[in-house]
């Protein structure tokens, strides 16, 4: 892949622009003031007329070199603004430690590369076998625009404190845009887990903690709804046993034995 253009500014913008104006003003200060010394014959009005026609043109070539850098300068910063441009880094959710690769410009990535100095480790055998399948052998054919791509590599705590895994990576990741042109030959990036030592935990990665208390709430209706069956069944089962207190009071007394059959043949 070819790479990246140096930024370089329009010529008007550098030094030696500045330093070529000068000399000429101090050249034709210089040369009036030989003429003048020296006694020099003054051109006449076609002569004039002659030199301030090639000034003219003089001033407007430069005008039209100036706009043009202008131009091309912009349309290289539009350009830059437009590209494709991925990262990789580590990434935490909670104490788990992934590779992420992220296109963080404005168009999508085709055909993404990967170049290690050394190839990346998991702490299981399984996870070496991916990374390497994913990283380092393989490529990504499309990220969109703010798009992700993660890899899991371990426990951050274990990897850190395992002397079988290095802690530092140095990755090219090479790739081109829609319209083909090669991007991030030269852009090295360094993956270093010893700048992530001692820093604080994202806990409420994806709103971890917002979706278990929605859980924790759902399982609180959960519960309520599930005592108040158990109390309308309670409720059910007291009023069947005092209907049977009742029928059991109706039997030990005659009397109120021959009342409830008459309540009943009239019933029927």
């Amino acid at each position: 892949m070819s790479k990246p253009s140096k930024h370089t500014r329009p010529w008007f913008q550098r030094r030696g622009a500045a330093w070529g104006l000068g000399i000429l003003s101090v050249l034709f200060v210089g040369t009036w003031l030989a003429g003048k010394l020296l006694n020099w014959p003054w051109p006449d009005g076609s002569d004039w007329q002659a030199i301030w026609t090639f000034f003219t043109f003089l001033i407007a070539a430069v005008a039209a070199a100036v706009a043009l850098a202008q131009l091309s300068a912009h349309h290289e910063t539009q350009r830059e603004q437009s590209r494709p441009y991925v990262i990789v880094d580590f990434a935490f959710r909670s104490v788990l430690l992934m590779i992420e690769v992220t296109n963080i410009g404005k168009t999508p990535a085709h055909d993404v590369r990967f170049s290690w100095d050394t190839e990346p480790v998991g702490l299981k055998p399984e996870g070496t076998a991916v990374l390497k399948r994913k990283l380092v052998d393989g490529e990504i054919p499309f990220l969109a625009p703010g798009r992700s791509i993660r890899q899991f590599v371990g426990r951050a705590p274990d990897y850190w404190t395992s002397d079988a895994v290095p802690k530092r990576y140095e990755v090219e990741c090479t790739y081109r845009d829609p319209r083909g042109a090669n991007f991030g030959n030269g852009e090295r990036m360094v993956l270093d887990l010893a700048q992530w030592n001692d820093a604080l935990a994202d806990t409420d990665y994806d709103n971890k903690n917002w979706n278990q208390f929605k859980q924790q709430t759902a399982a609180q209706k959960d519960i309520a709804n599930k005592v108040q069956q158990v109390a309308t069944e309670i409720e059910t089962l007291r009023d069947g046993i005092e209907g049977l207190h009742t029928g059991l009071e109706a039997l030990r007394n005659p009397r109120r034995r021959s009342t409830l059959r008459a309540h009943r043949r009239r019933m029927q």
